[in-house]
C-alpha cells in the first residue's frame, strides 16, 4: 500500500517536473565534435576551441541582479569521441584590480 502511494507521489512529481522543463527550459544547443581534444594550456585558439559553441549573454547577480555586466564573458563547450571539454574567455579591463580569495575545503 505505501509502495503505491510512494510510487503514484514520484510519478506525479517527475510529471511536474517535466511540465516545468518544457515551459522555462533552455532550447538544446547541438555543438560540432571536434576531431581531436584541444590543448589545455589556457589559450583558445587550437581547431577544437574553433568549431566549439559559444554562449554569451550572461546577467549579473550580485549586487544587482539581473543587469549587463560590465565586461564580456564567453563560455565555450565542446567535446570528442571520449570528453567534454569547457572553457570560459573573460575580458576585462582592468585586470590589476582581480582579487582572488583561496579557501581549504576538506
Amino acid at each position: 500500500m505505501i509502495a503505491k502511494i510512494l510510487t503514484k507521489s514520484l510519478l506525479i512529481l517527475v510529471a511536474v517536473l517535466c511540465a516545468l522543463i518544457a515551459l522555462f527550459g533552455q532550447e538544446a544547443v547541438l555543438a560540432d565534435r571536434a576531431n581531436r581534444p584541444p590543448v589545455i594550456d589556457g589559450v583558445l585558439e587550437d581547431s577544437a576551441w574553433a568549431k566549439a559553441v559559444v554562449w554569451t549573454g550572461f546577467k549579473t547577480t550580485k549586487p544587482d541582479f539581473g543587469l549587463s555586466p560590465t565586461e564580456n564573458t564567453e563560455f565555450l563547450f565542446s567535446y570528442d569521441v571520449h570528453r567534454l571539454y569547457f572553457a570560459f574567455r573573460r575580458a576585462d579591463s582592468n585586470h590589476v584590480k582581480i582579487k582572488a580569495s583561496y579557501l581549504w575545503r576538506f
